[in-house]
């Protein structure tokens, strides 16, 4: 039994499907791996222990002005999910933004509001860990242009008012 020629299999395999799927993986494929070069460079995001309760320390550059989203998402050191953070609409990242400081968990999570509602869905005494997810969105229609995700190094909480 003979295999056939490659470029037999290449010729029978390039149908308009094929095609479309290749030029559409493509667009989101490559914009993804560029994010970090062209809108936004998030590369760590730390939470440590201060008087004032859990803060954080990111290291994030944002090159451009675009339109964009986030989502973080507080999982338990064994990985499941306890909350997550993401505001309802996209917003217009900046690139003059200034991250506050002292930089807060809540700020982080989206609002103090997005932390209550962690600590009611079980975020107690425990060993936690973020996933930090943000999107470029392409035009006022939404679509994802490109998203890009860091964990945050595991970090414990001793008493639910370190939280609130």
């Amino acid at each position: 039994m003979s295999l056939p020629h490659t470029s037999a299999v290449v010729k029978r395999m390039a149908t308009p499907f094929t095609w479309l799927v290749l030029f559409a993986s493509f667009l989101y494929f490559v914009p993804s791996v560029m994010m970090s070069h062209i809108w936004l460079e998030l590369k760590s995001v730390d939470v440590v222990h201060a008087d004032n309760g859990l803060n954080m320390i990111v290291d994030r550059t944002i090159h451009r002005d675009f339109r964009g989203s986030f989502r973080v998402t507080v999982r338990t050191k064994e990985g499941d999910i306890v909350c997550y953070g993401a505001p309802e609409e996209p917003f217009q990242y900046h690139k003059n933004a200034v991250l506050p400081q002292p930089l807060l968990l809540s700020w982080w999570l989206g609002s103090k509001k997005e932390l209550e509602d962690c600590v009611a869905a079980g975020m107690g005494s425990g060993d936690y860990y973020l996933d930090t997810c943000q999107s470029v969105r392409f035009t006022e229609l939404n679509i994802v242009l490109a998203r890009r995700c860091v964990r945050s190094n595991v970090f414990t909480v001793y008493r639910t008012e370190e939280l609130i």
